[in-house]
């Protein structure tokens, strides 16, 4: 269920970039910019976010799992499959929460987008 919260926290965050960004995009358009490289950025935006949201929660992760450990005395560490596969998942998830405001940047009419304050 947090998956899903997350996902729908960083679409919302790449709609608001989107929104915000109009103008920019428009201008980079009208100057020869593709659909494909506005898709690209968009999505490669989404992706760090969904990073760095991954590599936080790794982080804590790394902290609980060591005061567990010392509180305890049982030896609890992350594994490098488990870190990878989750930087992995959250990559791909934020590929996927990148997608409808990525498609909506493209679909931006040029002169439309440059007339945005």
């Amino acid at each position: 269920m947090r998956s899903i919260a997350a996902i729908v926290v960083v679409t919302n965050t790449t709609l608001v970039s989107v929104t915000q960004r109009m103008r920019e995009i428009g201008i980079r358009r009208a100057i020869g910019a593709s659909r494909a490289n506005v898709l690209v950025e968009t999505l490669a935006e989404s992706s760090v976010i969904a990073l760095a949201g991954g590599a936080v929660g790794l982080a804590a992760a790394a902290g609980v799992l060591s005061l567990a450990a010392g509180a305890l005395g049982v030896p609890l560490s992350l594994e490098w499959p488990t870190t990878i596969g989750s930087l992995a998942a959250a990559g791909l998830s934020g590929v996927l929460a990148g997608w409808y405001p990525a498609r909506r940047a493209t679909a931006l009419d040029v002169i439309t987008a440059l007339r945005q304050e």
